[in-house]
């Protein structure tokens, strides 16, 4: 089993002192240990407000936990601003102006890359559907590219950014090589929730039920370890179990219900691969009583059993 990283420059706060940017544009040769590999990762704890700025990469951010407020400046000067709940992730291209306000003991995951290797790279990377707007080639691409992944999806980032959070510290011979090949792994996997979230083309609702319903899922989010019933879930929204089902499904493409298994069995998947917890501790951690049925509803996510799942990771 891969042992507990201990914590280091990539994987810890950032100094207060270098977060009040005030306008700066931030520079690749002071955030790049490996400026001529061009890629750097950070895993941020309880970050605290970051004020508006640019810089001269690109940057992916992912929300492990927490929320905040993001603020995306366009080149108009209008200002856009939206909730960061946990699983939302954003791209930020280079010079685009954005803030993180009012942060609430927010972790996230920063990739900071150099897109131009990518560009004409023989893997084929920028062909794939979605990447021109993650690296920034696409003129038509939103400012501020923002997706909210499913846990599945969660799952795929997440083991990406661990991995290269590993080779950042390792720094064993092949790291550029090693760094390249899972930047280009990430950015797939971030293109084809990128691809799906355009596709979805939601209706537009009443702007209080489409607030309540997001609410609703932040708070399955944060409390998905606990015991929790539907009526409890819908009436964060106020609204009756059925109804709450349905317009969650609609809003989301899947059920409270489901959706609560799915975060419950992605952070059993989490703690089975990072740390030496018992089946029947991690059960009782991420919301289950029994833990035979915990390993019964795990099989049928997973298709194998906690510890076979252990064993083969």
């Amino acid at each position: 089993m891969r042992q507990r990283r201990s914590a280091s420059v990539a994987d810890q706060p950032w100094p207060q002192q270098i977060v009040d940017y005030r306008g700066a544009r931030l520079r690749a040769q002071d955030y790049f240990q490996r400026p001529d590999i061009g890629i750097q990762v950070y895993r941020l704890r309880e970050m605290p407000a970051v004020l508006a700025h640019a810089h001269e990469f690109q940057e992916i951010v992912y929300i492990v936990r927490g929320s905040a407020e993001h603020e995306v400046t366009g080149p108009d000067g209008a200002i856009e601003r939206y909730p960061l709940l946990p699983g939302d992730c954003f791209v930020i291209g280079r010079d685009e102006r954005h803030a993180v306000l009012r942060p609430r003991r927010i972790e996230l995951c920063n990739v900071l890359f150099t897109p131009e290797p990518l560009v004409g790279d023989a893997s084929g990377i920028a062909a794939v559907p979605g990447v021109d707007a993650l690296i920034g080639i696409d003129p038509d691409r939103p400012r501020g590219v923002k997706m909210h992944l499913t846990a599945g999806e969660r799952e795929s980032v997440m083991a990406g950014i661990e991995a290269m959070l590993d080779e950042t510290e390792r720094g064993a011979p092949g790291q550029a090589a090693a760094m390249r090949g899972l930047l280009i792994v990430l950015l797939v996997h971030l293109a084809r929730a990128w691809t799906r979230t355009r596709g979805e083309e939601l209706p537009s609702r009443p702007g209080r039920g489409r607030d309540a319903l997001d609410q609703a899922r932040a708070w399955i989010e944060e409390h998905y370890a606990r015991p929790l019933t539907l009526a409890d879930i819908a009436a964060r929204a106020q609204l009756s179990p059925g109804h709450f089902s349905e317009r969650f499904k609609q809003r989301f493409g899947i059920g409270p219900w489901e959706f609560l298994a799915e975060l419950r069995i992605a952070r059993a998947r989490h703690l089975l691969r990072t740390t030496d917890a018992t089946v029947t501790q991690i059960a009782l951690a991420v919301g289950f009583s029994d833990s035979s049925y915990f390993a019964r509803v795990f099989r049928d996510a997973v298709g194998a059993t906690p510890r076979g799942f252990r064993a083969r990771r």
